[in-house]
């Protein structure tokens, strides 16, 4: 018998011998990128504690229903590292529907990217599953597939069921997740921050007009590069996912593909990350610096 494709072959093999779960099969049987990149981010091993007695169809409200386990992240600037820093338990801070069985879980993650981001002459592709791009919310913002290579954000019956809801779903992890790109909000304007990809740049809500996004839909906008997501309606599904093998991808609901280096840009595990001497939390009033006091002149 001629064996047409071993290496799918030697996995099912591993499967059924139980050396690799069902998740480590999937992987190999599908396409890892359209350009032969391989930019996939890893996942944080850690997790803390999960949602319990949740399940698929429920509506839970936060905080109320979150039984104690609330939303955590900090972003910080690091300009002598030159990054920007977000650390994360990867629980949303909004309300839910439960569209699977996997109850999200804490999920301790920091994520170091670009604090300048610098347009490069070449593209990136981004990881057509995992994550792209982090919400302000410390949720991160995946791929527009699904395991099945299903369409994540339109075919709303997908295997892991509803993923394209602006309010996300818990992958088989018990990582909360967004494919949406409201990226974990319920409504949103075009100079709506929403987040930051991982090559740096950020993130802003869709335009009403495209032609002047490029094919990783970004902009210069007051001479300041950045990102616009697009809506379901300005991205046509009806394409393949891959734009033949180039590393600017069809399904551009978030990202299109980077327009900066992700050479820098890493997610790891939060409980074993030394934060660099330089950043400071965005957002927090620094202090005016104090004068020494002067002392009165002596008279003669």
């Amino acid at each position: 018998m001629k064996i047409a494709n071993p290496t799918i072959t030697s996995a099912l093999v591993a499967l059924i011998l139980g050396s690799v779960d069902k998740n480590s099969f999937v992987a190999y049987a599908q396409t890892p990128s359209c350009s032969g990149q391989n930019n996939n981010f890893n996942s944080p091993a850690s997790s803390g504690t999960c949602m319990t007695g949740w399940s698929n169809g429920q509506t839970k409200s936060y905080p109320a229903d979150f039984q104690g386990i609330l939303n955590e992240v900090t972003i910080y600037s690091c300009p002598t590292s030159g990054k920007r820093v977000m650390i994360s338990n990867g629980i949303p801070d909004h309300d839910i529907i439960m569209t699977n069985n996997h109850e999200p879980c804490v999920i301790n993650r920091v994520v170091e990217m670009p604090l300048n981001p610098v347009v490069s002459s070449t593209k990136t592709e981004v990881p057509i599953r995992g994550m792209i791009a982090m919400s302000l919310n410390g949720v991160p913002a995946y791929g527009p597939q699904e395991s099945e290579s299903t369409n994540a954000v339109e075919d709303a019956q997908g295997g892991e069921g509803f993923a394209g809801f602006w309010y996300g779903h818990a992958s088989q992890s018990n990582s909360w997740h967004v494919h949406s790109p409201n990226m974990g909000e319920e409504s949103i304007t075009s100079t709506d921050l929403l987040g930051y990809a991982m090559d740096g740049f950020p993130i802003y809500g869709a335009l009403s007009e495209t032609s002047g996004l490029d094919s990783c839909n970004g902009r210069y906008n007051n001479g300041s590069y950045q990102y616009h997501v697009r809506t379901l309606a300005q991205v046509d599904q009806s394409l393949g996912y891959c734009n033949g093998s180039s590393a600017e991808t069809n399904w551009n609901y978030v990202l299109g593909c980077y327009s900066g280096s992700i050479s820098g840009s890493s997610s790891a595990n939060s409980e074993s990350y030394t934060l660099p001497s330089d950043c400071v939390a965005e957002n927090t009033p620094v202090a005016a610096p104090v004068a020494a006091p002067v002392a009165a002149p002596v008279a003669a």
